[in-house]
């Protein structure tokens, strides 16, 4: 299955070129966001040392999640890094994860989405692909929640981001097993 996922990804990143140019222009000014966030933590009259720089994450979903995975080699400013629901378009199919990523995707259509398994075995740190059962793409925006008022969709990504960030921004002793627990409807995968 695993070179299966590799060969379909080789092939989406072939027919996507403009995802792959937006993804690379997304993580470009996302370092220049970075950069900002230096120079005011370093010289700004009102924001001087607010910042913990050494503590940065990212999260995005969709494009926003590819985003998160193209600034994952390379640039370990961001110390954790969460994909919602993206495919991994841009650069990082032929490169290593250097820090710890998540993948969390819908289940719509049984494992059809599932993405980590081919960043899995190119990642030199942590790596998690986390399943959510009758999840769709739009239940990872606010859609879901304004218009049908479905509170435990954004409980349980809220859960899921802050556990994932406080494991390895805050170095906190949890385990995202136990969100499996709590939440029926989450399923990890390929768990280190």
């Amino acid at each position: 299955k695993s070179d299966e996922n590799t060969k379909a990804y080789r092939e989406l990143l072939k027919l996507t070129p403009l995802h792959n140019e937006s993804i690379r222009l997304w993580a470009s000014d996302t370092k220049a966001v970075i950069e900002k966030l230096r120079t005011l933590n370093h010289e700004g009259k009102n924001l001087s040392g607010i910042f913990d720089l050494n503590k940065m994450g990212i999260f995005g979903h969709s494009l926003g999640g590819a985003t998160a995975g193209q600034l994952c080699f390379g640039n370990t400013s961001l110390k954790a890094r969460i994909n919602l629901d993206g495919f991994q378009f841009g650069d990082l199919f032929h490169n290593k994860l250097e820090v710890p990523f998540m993948f969390v995707s819908s289940n719509q259509e049984g494992d059809r989405y599932l993405r980590a398994s081919t960043f899995i075995k190119n990642s030199s740190q942590d790596c998690y692909q986390i399943s959510i059962k009758g999840f769709a793409h739009d239940n990872f925006t606010d859609l879901k929640y304004i218009l049908e008022g479905d509170k435990e969709a954004m409980e349980l990504q809220r859960s899921l981001v802050k556990s994932f960030f406080d494991i390895y921004l805050k170095a906190k002793v949890e385990s995202l097993k136990e969100l499996e627990k709590e939440y029926e409807r989450i399923e990890l995968k390929d768990f280190p």
